[in-house]
This record gives C-alpha cells, sequence and structure tokens, in this order.
C-alpha cells in the first residue's frame, strides 16, 4: 500500500486520474433508491485520496478551478440569464440600493498626505 502512496504522491496527475476513476466507479453505486452520482462520487475520492498529503503543482490547481468554473457556468448560465428576464428590475433595485448604502455607509480614511504631515511634525 505504501508504494500506491509514493506513486500518487511522485505523479499528481496520476492521483488525478485515479480521483475521476474511483469517483465515477462510487458514483454508480446504488445505495436502495440513492444513487449519488459522478460527481458526488469524484468529489468523495478526491476528499479520500487528498488526505494522502499529494502536493498538486499550482499551474494543474488553476486549469482545473478554470475548467469547474466553466463547467458550472455552462450548466447554469442558461438558467441565469433566463432568470433575469422575468425579475430582473426588483433585483436590480436592491442590489443598487445596497450598493449606494454601502457606498455611504463605509469608513473614510485620511489621505496619505495628513499621515505625512502628523509625522514631520512631531518632534524626535
Amino acid at each position: 500500500m505504501a508504494w500506491l502512496v509514493d506513486a500518487l504522491r511522485e505523479n499528481p496527475a496520476l492521483a488525478l486520474f485515479a480521483v475521476l476513476a474511483i469517483g465515477f466507479a462510487l458514483g454508480q453505486v446504488r445505495v436502495g433508491t440513492f444513487q449519488p452520482g459522478p460527481v458526488l462520487g469524484c468529489l468523495i475520492a478526491g476528499l479520500v485520496i487528498g488526505q494522502l498529503g499529494i502536493k498538486v503543482p499550482g499551474g494543474m490547481k488553476d486549469v482545473f478551478f478554470l475548467l469547474f468554473v466553466f463547467a458550472i457556468g455552462l450548466r447554469t448560465g442558461a438558467e441565469f440569464f433566463r432568470g433575469l428576464r422575468s425579475s430582473a428590475l426588483p433585483q436590480l433595485a436592491v442590489i443598487a440600493t445596497l450598493f449606494y448604502w454601502l457606498w455611504k455607509l463605509r469608513p473614510r480614511r485620511k489621505p496619505a498626505a495628513s499621515y505625512v504631515a502628523e509625522a514631520s511634525a512631531k518632534p524626535m
């Protein structure tokens, strides 16, 4: 078993494809009337394999995160814009009101020049 963990730590791409394969297989398992599906299966497999301490390179993380965001947007984008047609104006009014009040209630900062003037006025 240790050789498998070492192989997965040395090859993060192998760990990724192992997660996909195991997750897809887990997603097909049916417990009574419940079948988790491949997405939940991959999440569970990723959590389990992630506990082995596998370091994934930053570029690989970025690419797969962007693929995830793209897939979510592709799946929900049409519903989002369809929903905007029917109830967009009241929602935009609420958002505009919130932004207005957040802008008015934000804490005021002193300009940087006043900090410089205070520092130069103090005797050392």
